[in-house]
């Protein structure tokens, strides 16, 4: 799969934190990508946390839940941060596909999402926009 259009936007530069063993202090190309989910999938990825360690693992990213809602909303915010931009949509697609196998949708809080389809919403991690 070509992500070489998000990568543009998204890709940067940061000297921490150090993806493979025994790395310096030399910086290391990321890749930063933030969904917004409702409480239902929240809830969902809670439910299995041993899916979610394990796609952390399989893809070499790390997925942080805030403890609030983002602003001017009722959704939580989930960054997913790895080492390239095809281990951070890896991630993406592995959480997308557990959240829609449990809800049958994905609505990131929009009402009335078909099921099968999906309504995402993203963000660009300020830090990582060019």
């Amino acid at each position: 799969t070509d992500f070489s259009d998000f990568s543009m936007l998204l890709q940067g530069t940061s000297p921490a934190p150090c993806w493979n063993a025994g790395c310096e202090a030399e910086p290391l190309s990321f890749m930063a990508f933030k969904l917004l989910l409702d409480a239902g999938e929240v809830g969902c990825l809670g439910q299995d946390p041993a899916t979610m360690k394990h796609i952390q693992q399989t893809t070499g990213t790390m997925g942080m839940l805030s403890e609030q809602c983002f602003p001017g909303s009722t959704l939580q915010e989930l960054a997913i941060q790895g080492p390239s931009a095809e281990a951070v949509f890896s991630a993406l697609i592995a959480i997308l596909t557990k959240i829609s196998e449990v809800t049958g949708s994905i609505a990131s809080g929009d009402a009335n999402v078909e099921p099968g389809s999906a309504r995402v919403k993203a963000g660009i991690p300020k830090r990582s926009a060019v």
